[in-house]
C-alpha cells in the first residue's frame, strides 16, 4: 500500500489512509468490497489509474476475509470464561484462583 499512498498527493494521503482502514476493518467481505468501490469512486475524478487499479487488483487483498476469526488476546471468550486483560482472579469469583 505505500506504493498506492506514494501515487498520491500529500493532502491527500491523510483520507486515503483512513479509507483504506475503513474497508480493512469493515465486519466481512462485501462491505469491504462495498467501501473499496466507494474509495474508487471518490479517487477517479484526480486519480484515475489508481481508481481502476483499486477496483481491478487491490480487491485480490480483501482475501484476508475469507479466513476464519480467531479470538485475540483481549477477547473475552464467554463459552470458556476467559478473563480480559486487566481482570483479576478474584474478580471472576473462583476463590481457587485468588
Amino acid at each position: 500500500m505505500s506504493n498506492l499512498l506514494a501515487q498520491l498527493r500529500k493532502r491527500d494521503r491523510g483520507g486515503v489512509m483512513v479509507a483504506l482502514k475503513d474497508v480493512y476493518s469493515a465486519p466481512d467481505r462485501l462491505q469491504a468490497q462495498a467501501r473499496l468501490r466507494g474509495l474508487a469512486d471518490r479517487l477517479r475524478d484526480d486519480y484515475p489509474q489508481l481508481a481502476d487499479w483499486l477496483e481491478e487488483e487491490a480487491v485480490d487483498t480483501l482475501s484476508i476475509f475469507d479466513f476464519p476469526v480467531t479470538p485475540s488476546a483481549d477477547t473475552v471468550d464467554e463459552r470458556s470464561g476467559a478473563f480480559e486483560p486487566g481482570d483479576s482472579p478474584s474478580d471472576k469469583g473462583d476463590p481457587h484462583l485468588s
